[in-house]
């Protein structure tokens, strides 16, 4: 069956645009969702981020050793741990503490910047992985290095006139999950195989 005929044919089309929820009620699907996906639309991050709850279910069920995040709040940290990284070397510590041992915790989001583009904070311990981190952006200097992006034309990637930069994202993470090599046709075929999965999910 075509996917337009297959859209049209689920029931209660245009009585419910609900289409599948979750048992917690995290993370949704509409039937918008399942349109665009066909229409070759953009895809929305409520597609995404269902997509990547089968593939964390399926790597459970596998055993698989494989952590999955959301990205957008690993960039923001990351970026927001260097900028204070480079804060503990301009600026010291209140109190006197060890730099090697204490962080200051900013508030990111809410707390009004001083003067010196500080934000309020209070001082915490560094677990391990911190500390180890903290060592590694200044001997390596990462805090005052410019960011460099290196594209790899060879691999796998979108269409430069589509924007299915997150149905490549999904294809890599499934491929890695699975052990194999992502390749372009399994990108390219992406949208027809999140259909196959979401149709799973209404039977």
């Amino acid at each position: 069956m075509h996917y337009k005929q297959w859209f049209e044919a689920r029931p209660n089309k245009k009585e419910d645009e609900a289409y599948w929820t979750c048992p917690e009620g995290w993370h949704c699907l509409s039937k918008s969702d399942l349109k665009r996906i066909i229409e070759h639309s953009d895809i929305l991050s409520s597609s995404l981020q269902v997509y990547m709850r089968l593939l964390k279910e399926r790597a459970e069920t596998a055993k698989l050793s494989v952590g999955f995040m959301n990205m957008e709040v690993v960039v923001k940290h990351i970026k927001e741990f260097i900028k204070r990284i480079h804060y503990t070397i301009v600026f010291s510590l209140s109190q006197d503490l060890d730099q090697n041992e204490y962080r200051e915790d900013y508030a990111i989001d809410y707390a009004p910047e001083d003067s010196q583009g500080r934000k309020h904070s209070n001082i915490v311990k560094m677990i391990d992985d911190e500390k180890v981190t903290r060592r590694w952006i200044i001997d390596n200097n990462i805090h005052n290095k410019p960011y460099k992006l290196t594209e790899h034309r060879t691999c796998p990637q979108q269409n430069v006139s589509s924007s299915d930069c997150g149905l490549f994202v999904l294809h890599y993470m499934e491929a890695m999950c699975a052990g194999l090599d992502p390749n372009q046709e399994g990108g390219n075929q992406m949208r027809k195989k999140m259909l196959e999965e979401f149709a799973k999910l209404n039977k």
